[in-house]
């Protein structure tokens, strides 16, 4: 950025983990994005979509031998999500938050119904 941003009630900070810093499994967390809003058609909201989510553990993330979770890395990956509830970030959704209580721990990396993999935010800190 050229130069900072202004603070204000709309504009704001949000708090980055220490490094090594892990999300405890059960921590609902938030993800918010503007991808699809229906499996069946290609319907995209006109505002901001939000919804809570839990942090798993990592011997629950699914396993598979050619979708999203083949390459699973628990150092820099966490699986997020509730498969019994089918609530995760969607398609289109790639790169946004994963917030758990003031803090960015994840970014939407990809996923299938109801559970999803996150970049960990933590092995990028300084503290």
């Amino acid at each position: 950025m050229e130069k900072r941003a202004k603070l204000n009630g709309r504009v704001g900070t949000i708090g980055l983990p220490r490094s090594k810093e892990r999300v405890k499994a059960g921590t609902v967390c938030s993800v918010a994005g503007w991808g699809r809003i229906s499996t069946e058609y290609l319907l995209y909201p006109d505002t901001l979509q939000e919804v809570d989510v839990v942090v798993m553990q990592d011997a629950k993330c699914p396993k598979d031998s050619d979708g999203p979770y083949r390459h699973y890395n628990k150092s820099t990956m966490m699986c997020v999500g509730d498969p019994a509830e089918c609530k995760d970030a969607a398609l289109g959704d790639s790169g946004g938050p994963l917030v758990c209580g003031d803090t960015a721990q994840g970014i939407v990396a990809g996923g299938l119904a109801g559970s999803g993999v996150y970049t960990r935010v933590s092995p990028l800190g300084t503290g």
